[in-house]
């Protein structure tokens, strides 16, 4: 989509997060609509502004990008200044690949998998990794050997429910669930992290520049930090988006890419290859009732 930089898109179903999550990582709760309705109904693009890095002007305009299917997408140029994250990176919120119109949304966000060079895949607590997420892995994620990360969002809800242990037995359960499931399509086991974009956010919102609190609102916004375990996360992403590995992923992508490619082009070789050999048993079996028909003659 954005050939010079190193795109990252976050895919899933409605209602799992996907805004939320990249609004705490950008540390600005009004970002990207969230709610409880299918928000996202565009691709929203989210890039560095060009010029001065130390302005703070936000600009927003309508572009065309090619999914191949018409799609309204909507770009957001950020200064650096105040979202650090996006300096040689653009992000990319899609719509739910469940939501309303699903078929011209889920068209959307499968030509943006193939083009990025990491998929953030969020999944909900509340109903982790369903049949279309599934799907979704299996048909246009795994052939294309793209980097992916799973992300379980809303483990808060999982706190609300367990009491005192803040539901940690449930929350490993949901780990190994996901990723098994994810190994079986995927081919191999992948990284799966477990957080609370919510959590995450509020966090953010209280240690923002000028926010001052009490002593017992600091120690009990640090315990919220660590339940939203969105620290892993974010290690995750530093590690991933340093100049080799994003380097390495640029290069690699598109072998990735070829490969599914040239295994669709093998699969589909061999079923029209069993098509013709029942052909030709077909016309041997013709011939040599042919045969049999002119002796009796």
């Amino acid at each position: 989509v954005i050939p010079s930089l190193f795109t990252v898109v976050f895919a899933g179903e409605f209602n799992s997060g996907k805004s939320t999550l990249i609004n705490a990582l950008c540390g600005n709760k009004e970002l990207l609509e969230s709610g409880v309705l299918p928000t996202t109904d565009k691709i929203t693009v989210l890039m560095a502004s060009e010029g001065d890095s130390n302005s703070n002007n936000e600009r927003t305009k309508t572009i065309q990008v090619d999914t191949g299917v018409v799609a309204q997408t909507e770009l957001r140029l950020l200064p650096t200044s105040s979202y650090p994250i996006l300096k040689d990176l653009c992000i990319i919120d899609t719509p739910g690949t469940n939501a309303i119109l699903s078929l011209q949304h889920t068209s959307s966000t499968l030509r943006l998998l193939h083009d990025a060079d990491l998929i953030v895949f969020v999944t909900s607590a509340d109903r982790p990794f369903s049949e279309s997420e599934r799907q979704l892995l299996q048909t246009s994620i795994k052939p294309y050997r793209k980097r992916v990360v799973l992300v379980i969002n809303k483990i808060d809800i999982l706190e609300r429910r367990q009491g005192d242990d803040h539901g940690q037995e449930t929350k490993q359960k949901m780990v190994d669930y996901v990723q098994e499931h994810a190994s079986d399509l995927l081919g191999a086991s992948p990284i799966v992290i477990p957080v609370s974009g919510r959590d995450a956010l509020s966090w953010k919102q209280l240690h923002r520049p000028g926010f001052v609190g009490s002593e017992n609102e600091s120690s009990n916004n640090s315990n919220l930090w660590t339940r939203s375990n969105f620290g892993q996360l974010e290690t995750f992403l530093s590690a991933t988006l340093t100049a080799s590995s994003k380097i390495k992923t640029k290069l690699s992508n598109p072998l990735g890419v070829a490969e599914g490619i040239l295994l669709d082009c093998k699969h589909e070789i061999e079923r029209r290859q069993e098509d013709l050999d029942v052909d030709v048993a077909t016309l041997k079996l013709l011939r040599s009732d042919s045969e049999a028909f002119e002796k009796d003659m």
